[in-house]
């Protein structure tokens, strides 16, 4: 495996954890924190995806993240109101960014936001199941874009590879109790999105 590649995996994994952090009440009492990741990568990742752009295999097109996936979806999700909240981590990369926030829980849950976080990437390399096959609650998922996978027991996190974009979608501040449906409504809403991209 060559270095880009592995700095490339090195960033989604980087990102990507900062994104989970985020929704599991990392970083402050209502889980919108982040966490950037180092500057030597997000160059070379940004590198990376001007040189797929340039050779026709990638987009940047930038897509208002938040008409993809809306309130209504975040809504249908949760069951209750959900209001726009920062995206967090933002880089060359990412080209689309959307995250609902229902607000903190209530009991065990109560520092915990009810979140829905949505990215599209540019670039297959953020595509890495390999780098999640050990993470908790990993499955590999059929029958959506060129190829998915999602992982997450306190959270539902999926990763969708359509073409040489990388989609993140996911859901976290429910009951463990809810898992199962939160799963079954997120895929279902994965599958508008990438009609609607």
């Amino acid at each position: 495996m060559d270095d880009r590649m592995t700095r490339g995996r090195l960033l989604l994994r980087t990102l990507l954890t900062a994104s989970l952090l985020a929704a599991c009440g990392g970083g402050s009492a209502s889980g919108s924190g982040s966490t950037e990741p180092p500057a030597s990568l997000t160059q070379d990742a940004s590198a990376q995806s001007t040189a797929s752009t340039q050779s026709g295999g990638g987009s940047n097109l930038a897509l208002d993240g938040c008409t993809i996936v809306t309130a209504a979806d975040a809504q249908a999700i949760f069951g209750m109101p959900m209001a726009k909240s920062d995206a967090g981590t933002t880089t060359p990369q990412i080209l689309a960014a959307c995250v609902w926030d229902g607000g903190p829980g209530t009991g065990t849950m109560a520092l915990v936001s009810k979140l829905l976080q949505f990215r599209v990437w540019d670039g297959s390399v953020f595509y890495a199941p390999d780098s999640y096959k050990e993470m908790p609650g990993f499955e590999k998922i059929d029958s959506l874009g060129d190829g998915a996978y999602a992982y997450g027991t306190g959270s539902f996190d999926l990763v969708i590879l359509v073409g040489e974009r990388t989609i993140s979608l996911g859901a976290s501040g429910f009951l463990p109790k809810d898992r199962d449906q939160v799963r079954q409504a997120v895929l279902g809403l994965a599958h508008d999105v990438l009609g609607r991209i």
